[in-house]
């Protein structure tokens, strides 16, 4: 009986070791593989017209997700009320384009510009060392 109890026991660790590892993989998957902020953006207010921002956020998943987000001060809108533009054209730190977007104004002008990049849009390899991202 000592021998079938050290080969469960046994069994039982290697479970717990599989499922331990199985839970940890996600979230360290899962993480950051390039962040940066303080970039150039260019949005558009409420009016169309640019401005370029340096309030910025990228961040790169290692699943290929990217987000960019932009925020600004602008004109409020002529309306005074909030609105909602969505799917504009949008460009990546990496290069990869999307119109997966959101572009909010709010009543006092206030514009946050969110792109949100899949894995299936690939980025190019190469990066300049200047310029501005977002809106297109």
């Amino acid at each position: 009986m000592g021998e079938a109890m050290k080969k469960l026991a046994m069994a039982t660790t290697v479970a717990m070791l599989a499922f331990v590892a199985m839970l940890v993989q996600p979230a360290v998957a899962g993480g950051p593989l390039d962040e940066q902020k303080g970039f150039d953006c260019l949005v558009l207010d409420a009016n169309g017209a640019p401005v370029v921002t340096s309030n910025t956020h990228w961040i790169v998943y290692s699943s290929g997700k990217a987000v960019l987000t932009c925020s600004a001060a602008g004109p409020a809108p002529a309306s005074g009320k909030s609105f909602n533009v969505l799917n504009e054209g949008c460009r990546g730190l990496d290069y990869r384009i999307t119109y997966q977007t959101k572009r909010r104004i709010s009543r006092n002008g206030d514009i946050q510009f969110v792109c949100t990049f899949d894995s299936s849009e690939s980025p190019t390899l190469t990066r300049s060392s200047g310029g501005a991202v977002g809106a297109s």
